[in-house]
């Protein structure tokens, strides 16, 4: 039974690639990261862990944790949720700051 073959390629040419990899790589950082400074960050404070304590008593097990999560965020720092699972926050949520 014959072993696989590995191709061993000479240190010059990993260095190399490396060379060419870490430009590449760091410039799609920097391009994230630009474009990440477009959006506000919604932080999970305290203000949101009170609603969300609120609406794991009013729901109980019938919610998802995430969802409950997001829901919280939204009603604590008066937000507008636009999502394509309405269906998921339509009795979590008041219609106002829901939008599908």
């Amino acid at each position: 039974m014959s072993q696989p073959t590995t191709k061993k390629y000479p240190a010059a040419c990993k260095e190399r690639a490396v060379k060419l990899e870490a430009p590449l790589a760091y410039q799609r950082l920097l391009d994230t990261q630009q474009m990440l400074a477009q959006f506000h960050v919604v932080v999970f404070d305290v203000a949101c862990a009170t609603v969300m304590e609120r609406l794991r008593q009013q729901h109980h097990r019938r919610k998802r944790y995430a969802d409950l999560l997001i829901a919280a965020m939204v009603v604590a720092g008066q937000h507008i949720l636009v999502t394509r699972n309405h269906a998921d926050f339509v009795d979590v949520l008041p219609s106002a700051q829901l939008v599908n």
